[in-house]
């Protein structure tokens, strides 16, 4: 009988030890399927030349090694639309715009963190899909006129891509923030440490304090913001990025189990995301990124001023309008190489 049972469990874990082996295997697969993906979209969006950048009379020449992904937080309810609709501008507001630079070869990766209300100049799609205006407003508000989908992706891809001199921009993806909820209960819940003081909203977030947070409690930490304060849309980044780096800290602990965890968020997601990019194509983007050091220093935000403007019906806003040598100089350190 001890024979039997000592057979038995060895049958059992050789039974294991294959299912793992193929499930590495298959995770394996996809992930060098999605990095031949993003190479050709690399190839192709780098054979449109990115015009060199002059500043302060030195010349820069783009870095054609990097991949450049472009990550939205759509401030709308529920799912998020994915079909583009120029009948309607109601697809959502792009609260969060972080585009994200992985050079694979030396493991580095850069986040430029660009402010929702930076001031550029915006088209308005008519049902016909051709522009029926434009303006100069905020950069959140692309998306929304662009009618929402694929073509608001492209949109603000153009618009980010402007703002940082002409560089390619290889991929974006939308979330709607009431993904967040889904995508942080998935993996558990987020040990975050809180950067400034927040107990006019909360009690419980003091500076420095050390709070477990369910997916409802990340979307209202990361979404609120004091509107009556000037320049509370820069403050929220900072909490934001903070969040970030705790996310990432804490899922670089187990880099097998959070690729499983990014192929089934690729679909568990589906409803409140849109994405220019397959599911492979987004797992080789994460694999890549949970070997690169990421700190304060790897993140990037333009100086400028935020000016306290009225609508005609006397509504007010926060305007951010990004200091254009600043906007040169992330472009020349995170894009750009010295030309020789």
């Amino acid at each position: 009988a001890i024979i039997m049972q000592k057979v038995t469990l060895g049958k059992i874990c050789s039974c294991l030890g294959l299912l793992c082996c193929s499930a590495l295997l298959v995770l394996y697969g996809l992930y060098r399927s999605g990095e031949a993906t993003l190479r050709r979209l690399q190839v192709r969006a780098n054979g449109q030349a990115t015009p060199p950048l002059v500043f302060h009379d030195d010349t820069y020449v783009y870095n054609d090694a990097l991949l450049n992904f472009l990550c939205l937080g759509i401030d709308t309810r529920g799912t998020l639309r994915k079909e583009t609709d120029f009948s309607r501008w109601d697809a959502g507001q792009a609260d969060a715009i972080y585009l994200l630079s992985l050079n694979a070869a030396s493991h580095a990766l850069n986040v430029v963190v660009l402010p929702r209300n930076t001031m550029v100049d915006l088209e308005l799609y008519g049902e016909d899909g051709g522009v029926y205006a434009t303006m100069h407003n905020q950069l959140c508000l692309q998306y929304g006129y662009a009618g929402g989908g694929d073509f608001a992706l492209f949109k603000m891809k153009e618009k980010v891509s402007a703002l940082l001199c002409g560089i390619p921009i290889h991929g974006c993806a939308a979330l709607s923030l009431p993904g967040v909820t889904v995508a942080v209960d998935a993996i558990g819940g987020v040990d975050v440490t809180i950067p400034a003081d927040m107990t006019e909203y909360n009690p419980n977030l003091l500076k420095g304090m050390r709070v477990r947070m369910d997916g409802k409690a990340a979307y209202s930490y990361l979404h609120y913001r004091d509107t009556r304060v000037l320049g509370s849309p820069l403050t929220r980044l900072d909490r934001q990025k903070s969040f970030l780096l705790d996310l990432v800290g804490q899922l670089k602990e187990k880099p097998v189990q959070t690729l499983s965890h990014v192929r089934e968020l690729y679909h568990g997601l589906s409803p409140y995301m849109s994405i220019d990019i397959s599911g492979e194509a987004l797992l080789y983007l994460a694999g890549e990124a949970l070997q690169c050091e990421l700190g304060d220093a790897s993140f990037f935000r333009p100086e400028g001023e935020s000016v306290r403007a009225a609508n005609q019906s006397g509504k007010t806003f926060d305007d951010f309008y990004a200091d254009p040598d600043s906007l040169k100089e992330i472009a020349a350190k995170v894009f750009f190489l010295p030309a020789r």
